[in-house]
């Protein structure tokens, strides 16, 4: 049987802390019954950003960032004990628990794709070739933090 998995949007400062290893913990709302051994898919979401989303966020909302990071769930410490499904939540509290063996995926383009887009942009007009140039400052620029 497969472990379930957990997708949960997370903030920009927090998400950093986890893809450096600086932070190798969770606190959440206990609203999905969070084991031991479930995978959890951290998804960077800047609440900040604008986006044309109507109701839930797609996959594809501009307030992503394309980074994820897929963890194992270790230990599991919930602040109040599982009490079943009352009103949707599984413990009512909030759950804190240990990431294990992060695996980074940033699904930003990759620098050749990038140099491609530029090279195919030279020939395209000059707010292409200015936006495209805006996007890989950007990249470059989440690429070193």
């Amino acid at each position: 049987m497969t472990a379930p998995k957990h997708e949960l949007k997370c903030w920009p400062v927090y998400f950093q802390r986890v893809w450096t290893g600086e932070k190798t913990f969770e606190v959440r709302l206990d609203d999905r019954g969070f084991q031991r051994g479930d995978t959890v898919v951290l998804r960077e979401w800047d609440r900040n950003d604008s986006c044309n989303c109507v109701g839930d966020h797609s996959a594809h909302c501009a307030k992503y960032s394309g980074r994820t990071i897929s963890a194992r769930i270790g230990h599991v410490m919930a602040s109040t004990p599982p009490r079943g499904n009352q009103r949707g939540f599984v413990g009512m509290g909030y759950v804190v628990f240990s990431l294990c063996d992060p695996q980074r995926h940033d699904g930003r383009p990759a620098q050749q794709d990038i140099e491609i887009r530029v090279t195919e942009a030279a020939v395209g007009s000059a707010s292409a070739r200015a936006t495209i140039a805006h996007r890989i400052a950007t990249a470059s620029e989440r690429s070193r933090l």
